[in-house]
């Protein structure tokens, strides 16, 4: 599971009082475990990777909560203090530059949005771990995973499919 808000280890105990668990995706089967042991609702969420699956994550807080309209103001605010720094930055270093990005599963349907996002071309995605269930895999359907000529090196390094996988779209 993942503990997220800076506080002591010793007020994690709390959770099992909780109504509602978070389960992010590497903690869905830790929420679900606690979930059957206690009585809460489980809510799954993606990762919030970026300003609109950040807004996405907040809008399913808030319509599983019942508290829709102040998410709401939460991502308005946010995003005027957020974005404006950021227009310089992403219309003179990011807009039309081409990106590929290694990392955990969990992060490339997230990665893949935001880049888009920010107008970036994304030309290659990977990961050194085998693609979990819950990945989105319609998410990723648009890039090239691996390019064509880095294929056969990476299949050779990542050769054991039990630790690491190699998908070609």
């Amino acid at each position: 599971s993942v503990w997220l808000s800076r506080m002591p280890w010793s007020r994690l105990a709390r959770a099992a009082s909780s109504e509602l668990l978070l389960a992010l995706p590497l903690g869905r089967r830790a929420a679900a475990l606690l979930a059957a042991r206690s009585g809460a609702r489980v809510l799954e969420l993606a990762l919030p990777f970026g300003p609109a699956d950040t807004a996405d994550f907040v809008r399913a807080l808030g319509a599983a909560t019942d508290r829709v309209e102040r998410a709401e103001r939460f991502i308005d605010a946010e995003l005027a203090r957020v974005m404006p720094p950021l227009e310089w930055v992403v219309s003179h270093c990011m807009l039309g530059r081409r990106v590929a990005f290694f990392g955990a599963p969990d992060l490339l349907g997230g990665f893949l949005r935001f880049a888009t996002e920010l107008g970036m071309e994304v030309v290659a995605l990977g990961s050194a771990a085998r693609a979990p269930v819950w990945l989105d895999q319609d998410a990723l359907a648009g890039p090239t995973l691996l390019l064509d000529a880095c294929r056969p090196a990476v299949q050779a390094l990542f050769a054991d499919e039990r630790r690491h996988f190699v998908q070609h779209h």
